[in-house]
Formats: C-alpha cells, structure tokens, sequence
C-alpha cells in the first residue's frame, strides 16, 4: 500500500515539475541555493531511509529523499532570513561546527598530506615482505628467568623441547598479522626467516621468545582472502605513517604555548558534576560508564551562576576562556566516568579542558593559514548548518496545537459515529552517543534479539527516562515517530533518527485500529489527535509556502540518472587531533508538503 501511495504522489507531481538546461548536474534550486548531484548522491547512501532494501521503489525513494533534503534548504533559507544566528546558543554551536572542520582541515595539511609518501614507503614494505607470520612462544612474567631460558638456547638447547617443558595454558601457536602488535614488536619478529628464534622481547604482561614456524604473504601469491589483507595492510600502513608525523607536530606546536588553568574553578565544576551523577546512578546497579547529558549543562549553569560562568578557567595568553565556554564544550564531547568519585570526576575533567584548550589552539592555527576558506570546510559547515538550522525551526513547531471546542465540536460532527484511530507499540532504544548507536546497529545486523539489546543498553544508561516497550500511542502523536511507525510493517526496526538531541532506534512490535464511539470520555483523545492534524498541516504549510518564496525548481531528469547504492549504512568522519562525527547529518523523510506546494496557486505551472 505505502509504495502504491508513492508511486501515485509521484506522478502526480511530475506536472508542477520544471526542467532547464543546466550544467554541473543540478537537482534542484532554492533561491541562491542549490542541491547537486555529488551532494545528494552522499546524503542520500549514508542516511537510514525506510523501504531501502526495496529495489523496485528505488525512485520513489530517491524522490522522497530529495524532497525531504529540499526542505531541509527551505529551513536553512528560512533560518539565515530570520537571522538564527544571532542567537547566542545558535552562534555557540556554529562556532564549534567551524572550529572542528578547521581542525580536521589543520591535520590533512601538516600531517596526512605529508605522511603520504611515508605510508606508502611502509605498505610497499609490508607486501615486499611477510605480513603474516606463524610463531610458536615461551612465556614467563620474570625476565631473569627469561634470560635464563634464552641463554640456554643460545648454548644449544633445543627451543621445541624447551617449549614442550615450560607449555602452560598460555603457550600455544599464534599467527600474527602487521597491525595486530606494536610497531616495534613487529620489527623485531617480521624480518626473522623461518625456524629463527627471537631475542626476550617485553610486552604488556610478561616477557616472550618466538619461534617464527612460517612467514607468508597472500597478497603477493593472490591467495584466497587477499584482497582483505590488502586493505588491512594499506590501513595499517597509513595509520602508523599519520601516527609518527602526529606525535612530531604535536610535540613541536605545544612547546611553546602556555596554559594557565585556573584548578579551584575546576574542582568547583567538577563538585557539580559530582553531585549530578551522584543522584542520577544512586539508586541504579548500572554499570559504568557513568555519563552527563547534554540535559545537564543548563542545570550546571544554573547552578553555578553567572558569576562564576564569567570567571576565565584557562589563560592561553593570546585568549581566555571562561567556565560559561568550557561547560558549553561538555555539550559537544560528553564527559564520562568510570567511578562516582569527587578524584575521578576531577581528573577526567582536567582533561577535558586541556582536550578544550589544545582543540582552541589548532582552531585558531587553522584559521591562521586560512582554511576556513577552503572549499571542503565551507561545505562541511554549510551541511552541518542546514541541518541544524532544520531541527531548530521544526522544534518551534509543538507536538500538538490548540483545539477550541468549536473546531472538536465541527470534527465530531463531520465524522461517522465511530472514528477508527490506529495505535501503534513499539521498542525504542535512546542514546545521545553515536559509539553506541554503532554498537546497537552491529548487534541488530548480526540477528541478536532488538529487546534484549533494549534492555541491555537501558540497564547501562538508566538516565533515560522512557520505557523499553512504549505502551499503545496514536500515529498521530509522538511527533516524527509516530508519522514514521505509521508507514512500517510489523517487526521491521527504524533508525537511528535525531529525536530532541538524542539518537533513536525502535522496532514496531504491534498495531492495532479502535473504534473510538462518540462520547464525552473521547473527547481528550480525539482533540489530541485533532491538534496534531492540525500541526501536521501547519508545519507542511509553512514548507510549502516557503517552497513558493523561494522560487523552488526542480529537475527530475538529473535525478533519474543518478545511480545509487540501496544498501542501508550510516558512516563516521573521523576527525584530525581527535573526535569524529557523523559523515552526514541524519535527515527525516518528509515529502508530504509537496502536494500542498503543487496546489500553490502562484507555482509555476
């Protein structure tokens, strides 16, 4: 039924739909903005979107994305009108969508452009070479008696028949791939030939001495699996080549900077911090780690006072920064702990506010050398603003809008004596960290049971205040979840979608339709469910009208072209000198202003 929907919407559409000769692959224009191919073709493969296993509705897929990233620009559009970004929290966090892509622009100048040559120096090294070796070892966690062993190896004594007298449950064959122990490990035991024995070598938990049984290499012979090893090895190599070069430059660009912290204004955060953790987990036997919300920093503040938010936490000389701009930090890289201990708390958030302090500082090397003006970081930070512009506009749009009792009274009237209302069940997993919902994706994929994933990552984060199975709800509230239940099938899962600067993911468990008679008692149900229509309509009224000021053309024939992958996947941008964040912003499907806009009387036929 849904796909019968989509596929009359779309043809419906097609008539309002405008085509000009173009270049550069345009899909659709918003005024001075523009939705390119590159863009969508991204956007599109890397954000969840329902039915996308269904390869015979891929372009009404396509075209109900593209709708829902217009109207993301239609928001963006809208929002730079009103000037949202003189706001002080909405500058905040444009400010730090800025700093984080010069930060990660900093990193691929002075280090990954330059550790190039060196990565592929080490991965032309690793396939000339063995880059799996199969060892046997002698272990002890004394190196007197370790030296002792290897002395007598070197006077005569058989290593296998040493190795068959000190076997313990800890002695066995291993086979090591490059990547799997430290560098320098791995330099000391690939080179070795076949049947040599190792000098003592210490690792983490004792003292070791190999036997290399068999060097080999699959991807100079092509061997089955090769391919893999490939990619591992290319991975690997520009890890440690980015590695060496990161720890230089750090070295060399902190030498000269001083940081002065202010440590009583830091105990007096982190006694906050404790005291809010504390109450949370008190009463709860979760395990660790215990985490803040970003529900927790305007109580924080609040608590503080303005007074002490004003007061400079760290001095960098050429800035200071206040604990106001520090706690706003925590908004963006959650602080978690592994103990409720005032000594924990605070050591984890010294540092935070060195982590804080280093990331102003490249921030403000790369604004230095003038990356903010590349082409990569202006487009990574107009995304990011578009999206974020779009959640701020559609949160001012409230879950339900007034019903006077004249409009329920006209609604009851025009209606049969029953009215059938569709409720739906559903288990929903929250989480503000993008760690887990990876975790929660890998476990849901590899067929483990959605409820106990609930219930296990519940138990780990009881600050979430919503229950694992939500109980019965109307279609027509719950905001985007119940508009997005209403199109899925039974036991099919949805997600992760932003709801309230959280993650989501849930599984609808049931459906069921009731006949609602027309009585007093239905009264309270049926305005709910009368006022969300009625936001529902507003909030697509407000996009199409936007649509129609904007001048919104669109180009069909560029879209049909555009091949796709169909498989679902959501991808992380790991970020230079630390962090990472989604590789798109998560974006929600919604295309049913379009039929409003069509029936625009100024759209242009």
């Amino acid at each position: 039924m849904i796909k019968s929907t989509l596929n009359i919407l779309i043809l419906g559409l097609f008539p309002v739909l405008i085509i000009y000769p173009q270049e550069n692959n345009i899909l659709a224009g918003i005024g001075d903005k523009v939705i390119t191919e590159q863009e969508f073709k991204v956007r599109y493969e890397l954000t969840p979107q329902l039915f996308r296993e269904n390869k015979k509705i891929v372009k009404e897929l396509k075209f109900e994305f593209l709708y829902s990233l217009i109207a993301e620009k239609l928001f963006s559009k809208y929002g730079d009108e009103i000037r949202l970004d003189t706001s002080a929290a909405v500058k905040e966090s444009l400010e730090y969508f800025e700093e984080m892509f010069v930060r990660d622009a900093l990193y691929k100048k002075v280090i990954r452009g330059k550790a190039k040559s060196k990565a592929d120096s080490l991965l032309t090294f690793y396939l000339a070479n063995a880059n799996n070796v199969q060892m046997i070892y002698i272990y002890s966690e004394d190196l007197k008696e370790i030296n002792n062993i290897y002395n007598l190896i070197k006077l005569g004594v058989s290593f296998d028949s040493l190795f068959a007298e000190l076997k313990t449950d800890k002695n066995d064959t291993l086979v090591v791939s490059v990547g799997e122990l430290n560098k320098s490990v791995e330099d000391q035991l690939f080179p070795l030939p076949d049947g040599s024995v190792s000098n003592p070598i210490r690792m983490q938990d004792g003292w070791y001495i190999f036997k290399i049984l068999r060097r080999y290499n699959p991807v100079l012979y092509k061997s089955k699996g090769w391919e893999n090893d490939y990619k591992n090895s290319e991975r690997i190599a520009i890890e440690r080549a980015e590695s060496e070069l990161y720890n230089i430059y750090i070295k060399d660009f902190l030498s000269d900077k001083k940081m002065y912290i202010n440590s009583k204004l830091l105990r007096i955060v982190a006694s906050e911090i404790y005291s809010v953790l504390n109450n949370r987990y008190s009463e709860e036997k979760s395990s660790p780690p215990y985490s803040l919300s970003i529900f927790d920093i305007p109580d924080i503040k609040k608590k503080l006072g303005s007074e002490t938010l004003n007061l400079t936490i760290v001095d960098l000389v050429t800035k200071k920064y206040s604990v106001d701009n520090f706690i706003s930090f925590l908004k963006f890289d959650i602080l978690s702990v592994d103990k409720i201990i005032n000594s924990y708390i605070f050591n984890a958030l010294s540092n935070k506010l060195r982590k804080f302090a280093e990331y102003k500082m490249l921030a403000d090397e790369g604004f230095r050398l003038g990356l903010q003006n590349s082409d990569d970081v202006k487009k990574q930070i107009q995304m990011w603003k578009d999206n974020y512009y779009m959640q701020l506009i559609t949160s001012s749009f409230i879950d339900s809008a007034d019903v006077t009792d004249q409009e329920l009274q006209s609604y009851l009237q025009s209606s049969s004596k029953n009215i059938k209302t569709k409720k739906v069940n559903i288990i929903q997993i929250f989480s503000e960290n993008l760690e887990t919902m990876e975790k929660i994706l890998t476990e849901i994929e590899s067929g483990k049971d959605f409820r106990e994933i609930a219930e296990y990552y519940s138990s780990l984060y009881p600050v979430t205040q919503e229950k694992i199975e939500s109980g019965y709800f109307s279609v027509n509230e719950n905001g985007e979840i119940g508009r997005i239940a209403d199109k899925m099938k039974l036991n099919e899962i949805y997600g992760p979608v932003p709801v309230d600067n959280r993650f989501l993911i849930f599984k609808l468990i049931d459906i069921k339709e009731d006949s609602v008679k027309i009585s007093l008692n239905a009264n309270e149900e049926l305005r709910r469910e009368l006022g969300y229509k009625k936001q529902h309509k507003s909030f697509n009224n407000f996009i199409s009208n936007l649509a129609v000021k904007y001048n919104l053309k669109i180009f069909p024939d560029v879209l049909n072209n555009i091949q796709v992958l169909s498989l679902q996947s959501i991808a992380y941008n790991y970020l230079g000198f630390g962090g990472r964040i989604l590789a798109v912003p998560l974006l929600n499907m919604n295309m049913e202003w379009v039929q409003e806009w069509k029936n625009k009387s100024d759209v242009i036929q």
